[in-house]
């Protein structure tokens, strides 16, 4: 991934109680299409701006909506080398995140 893509929103993802119901109305509000994605049978959307897939949508897992999840997104920031971004700076008070799935594009 590109220095330019560093701290910029690449991936969006909603996990919903109903998918069906969302990609009818975020395709209308955002203008995204949407097309099916095989993930190891799991049901997956992508949203997709033009040809580029940009996110996705999926059911909200049971075992998250028995923890008391509600619906939510998650949003994907780019950088170029993961491990000094998850890393705490000693001399700051900045929390630490940790790292979430690698994706290179």
């Amino acid at each position: 991934m590109s220095d330019a893509l560093r701290g910029r929103f690449v991936w969006y993802e909603l996990l919903t109680s109903d998918p069906d119901a969302a990609i009818d109305f975020y395709t209308r509000l955002i203008g995204w299409s949407s097309a099916p994605f095989d993930v190891s049978g799991q049901e997956y959307t992508m949203w997709m701006k033009g040809e580029v897939p940009v996110g996705g949508v999926m059911q909200l897992p049971e075992e998250a909506v028995a923890g008391g999840a509600p619906p939510h997104w998650l949003a994907y920031l780019g950088t170029s080398d993961v491990e000094p971004r998850t890393t705490r700076p000693p001399s700051t008070s900045t929390p630490s995140c940790s790292a979430g799935r690698s994706r290179k594009r």
